[in-house]
């Protein structure tokens, strides 16, 4: 079982949260080439799980000793029962006072607030009109919120890649999951 990130917009958080979301899907990157898309669109290649998360397109009547090397693609969701943890727009919001010189996170009371909970402009219950404050607190992106910091883990239920009528990314991953109870 391995752990790997995974970004989220404030609306899928909420729908997690809520149980109204079990599944998801990411473009695959990159792209299988357009001589295998048309195999795998025919049925005459489908994608077998490799494992850690490696999937190649063998022949349907065979099996996965016959993915060459350059037919394999790797999927950011793993594979089943794998988690994935979620990165979610946050705040770090200092309870009593801010760290100085030689304090780590650790040493200092604080909390973390998310945006999918609040829906606010700035973290941390300042108005809607604190911009311009130098001490106002700002939302982090997802992107970069540490494992540490994540309050949700998702437990990969299965992975399939799926064939799209959008023209920019045909094929994507997809893959359903259940929420981890702790």
């Amino acid at each position: 079982m391995r752990e790997h990130p995974i970004l989220m917009a404030d609306e899928m958080v909420r729908a997690i949260l809520a149980g109204q979301k079990t599944d998801t899907r990411r473009p695959m990157r990159p792209q299988p080439p357009r001589w295998l898309a048309t195999q795998l669109e025919s049925g005459f290649r489908q994608f077998v799980h490799l494992g850690r998360g490696l999937w190649g397109a063998a022949a349907v009547a065979g099996n996965a000793s016959c993915c060459r090397a350059e037919d394999t693609i790797r999927c950011p969701f793993g594979a089943p029962g794998d988690k994935l943890w979620v990165r979610e727009a946050w705040a770090l919001i200092w309870t009593e006072y801010a760290p100085t010189d030689g304090q780590t996170i650790r040493d200092v009371p604080h909390r973390i607030e998310y945006r999918a909970d609040t829906q606010a402009k700035y973290p941390g219950e300042w108005p809607e009109d604190a911009g311009d404050d130098e001490e106002c607190p700002r939302w982090r992106p997802s992107v970069h919120m540490p494992r540490w910091a994540s309050r949700i883990t998702l437990i990969v239920e299965d992975v399939w890649a799926v064939k799209t009528i959008q023209s920019t990314t045909p094929w994507v991953w997809a893959c359903r999951f259940t929420r981890e109870t702790e």
